[in-house]
């Protein structure tokens, strides 16, 4: 009797520890990265990580203002290598767009990991007995 007072016990502290707990709301890997297409890191400032996404749009930004001043120099002074540096330049920033997409979307993926629960409890039967397992993982 005293076993299953003791498990009733924990179970009610394990139970009301949980329940001053705030509800977590889960960043969607999906709108992260749909916001992501976005200019000024949008994607990363929904998933928790705005300065990230200021460097990746401050980085899209620089290749586009470089490669289209190279591309206007070069049309105006009639020069092909100059267009074809500007226009390699402002395709560098597609790749960086997409790698700033799939960071939001791991990002996101990475915020919901951290908060989730975190506390269990398991009982197990163990040889006429009733086990009790509490874990905290961290």
């Amino acid at each position: 009797m005293k076993k299953i007072l003791m498990i009733i016990l924990l179970m009610a502290m394990v139970i009301v520890s949980m329940a001053d707990e705030k509800p977590v709301v889960e960043k969607s890997p999906v709108l992260a990265g749909t916001l992501a297409i976005l200019p000024l890191g949008v994607g990363h400032a929904y998933a928790g990580n705005w300065l990230r996404g200021l460097g990746f749009s401050l980085t899209e930004m620089g290749l586009l203002l470089v490669g289209g001043n190279i591309c206007i120099a070069g049309d105006v002074g009639g020069s092909k290598e100059a267009l074809t540096i500007g226009t390699g330049i402002i395709l560098a920033a597609i790749p960086i767009k997409i790698w700033e997409i799939s960071d939001a979307v791991h990002i996101a993926n990475k915020y919901n990991k951290s908060k989730s629960v975190k506390v269990t409890l398991g009982i197990a039967p163990i040889q006429n007995n009733v086990g009790l397992n509490l874990a905290y993982r961290f």
